[in-house]
């Protein structure tokens, strides 16, 4: 099933998208800072530890799906009619989501030290 978006509805995702986008960088910048310059932890704290490695591939393939969607709404956006949205890209957001659901968890793990375990 496909739906259809406005012009205006697919320039407010945009903003929406690109604010994420954001985001992610900041994010994805202060994890790496924390990592390579020894803030708190040593970097072979989280180097040898499977659940920072985990948790950080997933952020990757979160970033690495959300490409096609962004490029989608991006280049539609420019349009000045309704756009009929493919089904794949509420696949590929929804996969997104329960990935991202997990990274918390993670984080706890890694606080908890249970990587440390294994």
């Amino acid at each position: 099933m496909t739906k259809e978006m406005s012009a205006k509805e697919l320039k407010l995702l945009t903003k929406i998208d690109g604010l994420y986008g954001l985001g992610a960088i900041l994010t994805t910048g202060m994890g790496v800072w924390m990592w390579l310059g020894d803030i708190g932890k040593p970097a072979d704290f989280y180097g040898d530890n499977w659940v920072f490695v985990l948790k950080f591939s997933l952020f990757i393939v979160v970033g690495l799906l959300s490409i096609y969607p962004t490029i989608f709404f991006i280049t539609k956006a420019k349009l000045k009619e309704t756009v009929q949205v493919p089904a794949i890209i509420k696949k590929f957001i929804y996969i997104e989501l329960v990935i991202v659901f997990f990274m918390p968890w993670l984080a706890g793990l890694m606080a908890r030290g249970i990587s440390q375990i294994f």
